[in-house]
């Protein structure tokens, strides 16, 4: 029995290490991932807030976008219905409501539409220096190539009409011209001829003419211009 009840004993005692060793263990385990959390914990604690105000911030930055385009939308809507009806007739102040647009939804392209409509307006008034200012604008704030391109062209046009020949060729010195090669052409042609340079005028309005698409209505008009300056 007394070896029977030893065996029973060590039994019992290897049983208890067998428990001990992993309890021992995890209390082990514990202490290291309380001493690296301690190390670790705020940079972990710092990335979370900063990837959950990364998500915040872009979340609010797409409404904000959304809102903004939906309001200058709006008031590009009652811009439109402005200019197609006379002062007298409309309530809505043209300028007013461009300048709205031109200041506060700037990097909308309505921005950009407003402002050539104050161009043609200005031109339309006669008023050269005003249609140069707004058309500035647009080169100055727009980053879309092909508004780029017809703001530059109007410019341009309201340059030749101040006779600024010198300032209308710098300005059409571009080279990446897109689909409006025969404009640059044609406008160059203007201007060559506008300061008595006739063969300068010349090859410019054959570079437009061999740059029209087929069948464009601008076809008759530059071939008198170009048989207008005689032989």
């Amino acid at each position: 029995m007394r070896w029977l009840t030893g065996v029973d004993t060590t039994i019992r005692e290897t049983d208890m290490a067998d428990e001990i060793k992993p309890q021992f263990s995890e209390d082990q385990e514990l202490e290291r991932a309380k001493a690296w959390w301690k190390e670790n914990g705020r940079s972990i604690v710092a990335g979370v807030v900063i990837g959950l105000s990364a998500v915040v911030g872009f979340n609010f930055w797409q409404s904000y976008q959304q809102t903004q385009a939906e309001e200058a939308s709006f008031l590009f809507e009652q811009l439109r219905a402005g200019a197609e009806t006379t002062e007298a007739e409309s309530d809505i102040s043209i300028e007013t409501v461009a300048n709205d647009l031109m200041t506060n939804y700037t990097s909308t392209p309505y921005a950009v539409h407003a402002a050539l409509v104050l161009a043609r307006s200005s031109v339309e008034s006669s008023d050269l220096e005003t249609a140069e200012q707004h058309l500035r604008w647009v080169l100055e704030n727009s980053d879309d190539d092909g508004w780029l391109h017809v703001a530059r062209l109007r410019l341009a046009s309201v340059l030749l009409s101040k006779g600024e020949t010198d300032s209308v060729l710098t300005l059409l010195k571009v080279d990446d011209r897109a689909g409006f090669t025969a404009r640059y052409s044609e406008l160059t042609g203007d201007t060559y001829r506008q300061s008595g340079d006739i063969e300068g005028a010349r090859s410019a309005y054959i570079n437009s003419l061999d740059s029209l698409p087929p069948g464009s209505a601008n076809l008759s008009l530059l071939k008198l211009k170009l048989d207008s300056l005689g032989k």
